[in-house]
Formats: structure tokens, C-alpha cells, sequence
């Protein structure tokens, strides 16, 4: 609900209790302390993982846990209380606190992975290869002997054959209409493991840190141009879209 405060109309939050950790912030609701700080050391790890894998540098990172996936939809456009979690650029990730704590983890890494390629991308990486993305590499986070996390391809490049029963033998769009295709998110997953195992990890990544100067518009309202500029990207980076799109659906055959 939008109520007047001092300086302006503002969205009349839940009552939230703020953990600070250097530059990560935790808010939570009050009897959920306990939890907070299992989130919070868990992100602590995720970042300090991209960081040291990816040199990502964030300035701040903001999560926000909420009891209930009807608090949660209240506070997100087209709200269902089927969303567990949802990051929004330049917005704090959000995050239900009532699933079982290994889900409750997973939730957060693919959101932190979302957050991770916008920051990297400016925003401008389209929905279904940024679901691709988060669902790819926050797969590979894995815990080692040791409990610290450690990024395991392997894991990710097994787990595509999930993918590949998820399409169902449909048959593989090219590139420049997996935007159009029904199971689009297991597409872009199945394009990126084809890239990396394929090309590389390091041609991948040198891929998305393309700096292009961002568009100031939600993205169902940009998704035209980052279609366009994914596509433009991809052939400049590798080859033309019509070999990529016959070598990535033939790797996976």
C-alpha cells in the first residue's frame, strides 16, 4: 500500500528488522533471527564465490525475507503466491522464509545469480537467456569437503539432460526464435552449456561483460532490443546464428 511520508509517496513496507554484514543487508521478520543469519552466511558465501570466480564487485546487496508467498506477491508486478523468490534490478531480492532451509538456499543462489548477470550486463540480457543463466550456474554451486562453495560445471552440464526431457523431443528452434518457443528457459539453459562446453568458460563470460549502456525500461518493454542485441552478440562473439543454431541442437542430440 503507497502512503504519504516526508519527501513524497512511499510503499508502506513490513515492519523489518535489518542485518548489516559489511555490504550485505538482510531484512527479516521479527522471531526469524535465527534464520537470517543462516541466509546471511550462505550469501556471504555465494558473493564471495562470484567474486573471486568473476570479479564481481557489488556495492550493496539487499535481501528481504518474507513469511508467506502472499506478503511476497503483494510487493512484485503480476504477483502469484506460487513465487518463492524474485529479484528486480537495482531492487532488493525477495525471498519466502517458510520452505525447508535446502530450498530456501537454492532460491536465494538463483536469485543471486540473476542479480550477479544484471550487474554484469547493465540489465540487458533477456529473460529467457537469463533464466537460462541462473538456473545453469546456480546449479553448479557446490559445496566442497571443506563447506566452502566452489563453482563445478560438470554438475550443470550432467543436469542438461533434464532439460532435454523437459522439451520433450520438440523440435530445437534456432536462436533467433527461442524467444518465441514454448519451453524457452530450458533452451537458453541448453545454448549456454553448449557455449561453454563447446568454446569455453572464459569466451562465455567475455561474452556478458559486453558493456553496453543500459535501457531504462522494464523488460517486458525491452525485450525486442535485447533480443536484438543478444543475437547481435552471439554472432559477433562466435559464428553465424544459423551454424550456432545447428551445432547447439546437435550437441545436445
Amino acid at each position: 500500500m503507497l502512503v504519504k511520508k516526508e519527501g513524497g509517496w512511499k510503499l508502506n513496507d513490513l515492519p523489518f528488522v535489518k542485518k548489516e554484514n559489511d555490504f550485505i543487508n538482510t531484512y527479516f521478520l521479527e522471531g526469524h533471527e535465527q534464520s537470517a543469519n543462516a541466509i546471511d552466511n550462505h550469501v556471504n558465501k555465494i558473493v564471495s564465490l562470484y567474486k573471486d570466480k568473476f570479479d564481481w564487485q557489488p556495492e550493496s546487496l539487499n535481501i528481504k525475507l518474507f513469511n508467506s508467498n502472499k506478503e511476497l506477491a503483494a510487493t512484485i508486478p503480476f504477483g502469484s503466491d506460487k513465487i518463492a523468490s524474485w529479484n528486480e534490478y537495482r531492487e532488493a531480492l525477495k525471498v519466502v522464509d517458510g520452505y525447508e532451509e535446502a530450498f530456501t538456499h537454492y532460491f536465494l543462489q538463483h536469485e543471486i545469480t540473476h542479480q550477479f548477470l544484471s550487474h554484469l550486463t547493465n540489465d540487458n540480457c533477456l529473460v529467457w537467456f537469463q533464466e537460462g543463466f541462473a538456473n545453469y550456474f546456480s546449479e553448479a554451486i557446490n559445496k566442497n569437503a571443506q563447506g566452502q562453495y566452489e563453482l563445478d560445471i560438470r554438475i550443470s552440464h550432467e543436469a542438461s539432460q533434464e532439460m532435454i526431457d523437459r522439451i520433450n523431443d520438440e523440435k530445437y528452434p534456432t536462436i533467433t526464435t527461442i524467444i518465441n518457443a514454448k519451453n524457452k528457459d530450458a533452451y537458453g539453459y541448453l545454448l549456454i552449456d553448449y557455449l561453454i562446453q563447446m568454446h569455453s568458460l572464459d569466451k562465455f563470460v567475455d561474452m556478458i561483460l559486453k558493456n553496453y549502456p543500459y535501457i531504462d525500461k522494464r523488460m517486458e518493454h525491452k525485450s525486442e532490443d535485447l533480443n536484438t542485441l543478444l543475437l547481435e552478440t552471439l554472432e559477433k562473439h562466435y559464428v553465424s546464428l544459423e551454424t550456432l543454431s545447428k551445432e547447439y541442437s546437435n550437441y545436445h542430440k
